[in-house]
């Protein structure tokens, strides 16, 4: 015999948490999504940055120039990795929102190694 749930007794949830939609378990919450996306946008950035070689008639000019970009590149995806942690890690919504500034910033950052 299947015994039927019993009907929510709305006057046991708090006023402030009555309103709260519950997404399924499978549909990240818009925050992610946004997150998920710069980090995907970051992602990319770092790959074309990798594949940049300065060319020239200087050649430890050029080989410099080469490590530098490396540098930035694995200390960008260095950074990028443990913003990601972060995020996964803390639940608080303002955090949440103050990570995904951050990570704009250094996508922003970013965006100069592929000058």
């Amino acid at each position: 015999m299947v015994k039927r749930s019993e009907p929510i007794d709305r006057r046991m949830i708090p006023r402030d948490h009555a309103n709260v939609v519950v997404l399924p378990w499978w549909r990240p919450s818009p925050l992610t999504c946004w997150f998920l996306a710069i980090m995907t946008f970051d992602a990319v950035i770092l790959l074309v940055a990798l594949g940049v070689r300065s060319s020239g008639n200087d050649a430890a000019g050029n080989g410099m120039g080469n490590a530098f970009r490396e540098l930035f590149v694995q200390a960008g995806a260095v950074i990028v990795g443990c913003l990601a942690l972060v995020f996964v890690v803390v639940r608080h919504r303002g955090i949440r929102i103050g990570l995904i500034v951050t990570l704009v910033l250094v996508t922003l950052l970013l965006t100069t190694l592929l000058q």
